[in-house]
């Protein structure tokens, strides 16, 4: 692929989306978004998402280019993404207890104990927050960055660490703590992306599969580790 037009495409998508955060910022716009709770701020990330996808279809893309390709085993698939959540869930909840650090996540405060809530957002998280961020940034920005950077080991080393910070700075409503764990998951599943030869499966169903658990201790308002 060549780099130049890989620069071209990033910086286009870079702008669309730095011009939703700051459209979010707008008053109309951002009470439009409240409607939808919790996962209303993604909603125009999502979109982004999408149209970037119809788009590098278009321009010549296949659905393997976004890791989308059927794998091998199905089951075999879940099973380690599963495996990856799970991870990332302990290591995370470590970090936070072992360091007592705080981290805002009032944002799904309204799961606690609303169980309509709760099944009407978890599907949609996995669509919207699962499928739409790791298409986006994972099998997106980041592949972009790895071929600029020369698509070989080290190339998707930088890459992997520089999405994953501008990652974590769109998650900058929870605070540093929740900042630098955003960029610790990031990490986690952009190795995983380019572990499983650019299988974006697994980032998928394991960044789905921590968030479900982190809707259900939110209802439960409990937490099931440590």
């Amino acid at each position: 692929m060549n780099r130049q037009i890989e620069r071209e495409e990033l910086f286009t998508i870079l702008f669309a989306a730095l011009a939703i955060l700051v459209i979010r910022k707008i008053p109309f716009f951002g009470d439009l978004l409240t409607l939808i709770p919790i996962l209303g701020p993604s909603i125009p990330f999502f979109l982004l998402s999408i149209g970037v996808f119809i788009w590098l279809l278009k321009k010549g893309r296949t659905l393997s280019d976004f890791g989308l390709n059927k794998p091998d085993s199905f089951l075999k698939t879940f099973l380690l993404a599963v495996l990856i959540g799970a991870v990332k869930i302990v290591l995370v909840s470590l970090i936070l207890n072992l360091f007592e650090l705080p981290i805002d996540i009032s944002r799904i405060d309204p799961l606690k104990g609303n169980l309509s809530l709760l099944l009407i957002l978890l599907p949609m998280m996995w669509i919207v927050n699962g499928f739409g961020e790791e298409l986006l940034h994972r099998a997106v920005i980041m592949k972009k960055l790895a071929i600029i950077f020369g698509n070989d080991k080290s190339a998707w080393i930088k890459a992997i660490i520089i999405h994953a910070v501008f990652f974590g700075l769109g998650h900058a409503y929870q605070g540093l703590t929740g900042i630098f764990l955003t960029i610790l998951s990031a990490i986690i599943y952009g190795a995983a992306f380019y572990l499983t030869n650019k299988n974006l499966y697994i980032p998928v169903i394991a960044h789905s599969f921590a968030n479900s658990i982190a809707f259900l201790e939110s209802y439960f308002d409990t937490s099931f580790l440590l």
